[in-house]
C-alpha cells in the first residue's frame, strides 16, 4: 500500500498540459525518488473521467478510458513505490458525491491522500482560456463578451471538504511565488524533491497563443468549422505563430476585475495568497487588411489540416512521421514500420514520398 498520493487537480491553464507531458516522459525518474505516475497515456484525463461518470455521445472514448483505468488501477495496486503522483484538470469537474467518491477509492491503495491545486490570476487566465476557447472552436468575439471566471470558492471548497483541510493545499501560479519560477519544479518541492527537477526533461505544451495566431485560427475555424472542436493537434501551427501573447480588449478584462474580486478577497483570506494582477496590455488587432488575413488563415489551416492527415495515414505510420508541430506521441507505427527503418531513412523517404503523392493524388482527383 502506498504511503502517500499527491492528487493534482489542475484549474485549467495552470500548466497541466506540460506538466502531464514532462511527468509522462519522465515517469522512470520519478520512480527512482520512489514516485509511481502512469505513463502509458499523454495524460490522466481518462482516470478523472471514470469518477465523472461515461458520454452519452461517446462510448469509444468510455471503453478507452475503462481500460486506461483498469490498467493504471493494476498497476498502482501492485507498485512497489511508496507515493504517487495523479494529475489531470478533469477532477475539477466532478460533483461534491463524485469529489468524496475519488478520495475514498484512492484511500484504498493509499494511507493518505493530499490534494494540490494552483489558482492563477483572474485576469491572465481569462485571455488564457479565450485562446484555450477558440482552440474549441468557440468565436473570439464569445470570449471577449463573455470573459471566462473560475469560481476558487466552490472549487475549494468542494475539495477540502472531500480531501479534510489538513490535506489540502493552494499554491499560486506565479512565477514570482513558486519554485524556481516554474509549475513543475513548484509541484516537485511541495512533494519534497525539488533535488529531481535538474533531472528532468522538461516539455511545454498548450501554452497561449500569439495575437496573430489567435485571430489567423479564429478567422479558419469560422471558415472551415463554425462552432465545431477539431482534434487539437490538427491545430498546433497556429500555435506555432510568433509575436506578443494574446491579451484580452480592457472591456473585457474590467468584467473580469468586478466577478472575480470576491474570489481573489478569499483567497488572500483563507490562504494568505495574493497573486498580483498582470501588467499586461491589451492586445491590439493585428494591421493588415482582410484580404490578407483571410488569405493566411486559409493556407495555414489547410496546411495543418495535411500534416495532421499525414501524421495518421498508413505512409505516415511506416515512416514514424511526425509533424514539428504536433504535441502527440501516441500514434502507433505501422507494423512494417521496423522493416522500413532498416532500409534508411533515404531510401524510406523516397518509398514514403511516393506513396503519399499517390494517395493524396487520387484524393485530390476524387475531390475534383
Amino acid at each position: 500500500m502506498l504511503e502517500h498520493l499527491t492528487l493534482h487537480i489542475g484549474h485549467p491553464k495552470t500548466g497541466t498540459s506540460s506538466i502531464q507531458a514532462t511527468f509522462q516522459q519522465n515517469a522512470a525518474v520519478l520512480g527512482t525518488a520512489g514516485v509511481y505516475y502512469f505513463d502509458k497515456n499523454r495524460n490522466h484525463h481518462p482516470i478523472g473521467r471514470v469518477f465523472h461518470g461515461g458520454s452519452p455521445t461517446n462510448p469509444g472514448r468510455d471503453k478507452f478510458d475503462r481500460g486506461m483505468w483498469d490498467l493504471f488501477w493494476k498497476e498502482i495496486e501492485a507498485t512497489k513505490h511508496p507515493r504517487a503522483l495523479v494529475t489531470s484538470e478533469v477532477f475539477i469537474r466532478l460533483t461534491p458525491a463524485e469529489t468524496k467518491e475519488c478520495i475514498a477509492k484512492f484511500h484504498t491503495v493509499a494511507k493518505e491522500v493530499d490534494v494540490l491545486l494552483y489558482v492563477r490570476h483572474p485576469i491572465s487566465y481569462a485571455s488564457s482560456a479565450a485562446c484555450q476557447g477558440v482552440r474549441s472552436g468557440k468565436a473570439l468575439a464569445v470570449s471577449i463578451a463573455e470573459p471566462r471566471v473560475l469560481p476558487f470558492r466552490e472549487l475549494i471548497r468542494r475539495w477540502s471538504d472531500a480531501a479534510g483541510e489538513d490535506h489540502f493545499k493552494v499554491r499560486p501560479f506565479d512565477r514570482a511565488q513558486m519554485a524556481n519560477g516554474d509549475v513543475i519544479d513548484d509541484i516537485l518541492d511541495t512533494m519534497g524533491l525539488l533535488d529531481l527537477a535538474s533531472r528532468l526533461k522538461k516539455v511545454r505544451s498548450n501554452e497561449g497563443l500569439s495575437v496573430m495566431g489567435i485571430h489567423l485560427l479564429d478567422r479558419a475555424l469560422n471558415m472551415y468549422a463554425p462552432g465545431r472542436m477539431l482534434p487539437l493537434d490538427s491545430l498546433r501551427p497556429f500555435d506555432a505563430v510568433g509575436g506578443p501573447k494574446y491579451v484580452l480588449p480592457e472591456e473585457a478584462l474590467e468584467k473580469v476585475r468586478e466577478q472575480s474580486a470576491p474570489e481573489l478577497a478569499f483567497l488572500k483570506e483563507k490562504y494568505g495568497i495574493v497573486l498580483p494582477e498582470p501588467r499586461d496590455v491589451p492586445s491590439p488587432p493585428p494591421n493588415l487588411d482582410e484580404e490578407t488575413m483571410n488569405s493566411l488563415a486559409d493556407v495555414l489551416f489547410r496546411m495543418a489540416q495535411y500534416t495532421f492527415d499525414v501524421d495518421r495515414s498508413v505512409p505516415g505510420r511506416l515512416l514514424e512521421m511526425r509533424s514539428p508541430f504536433t504535441a502527440r506521441s501516441d500514434v502507433e507505427p505501422h507494423p512494417l514500420a521496423p522493416w522500413f527503418r532498416r532500409l534508411g531513412i533515404w531510401q524510406s523517404q523516397r518509398i514514403g514520398q511516393s506513396i503519399i503523392a499517390g494517395r493524396y493524388a487520387k484524393k485530390a482527383g476524387k475531390q475534383g
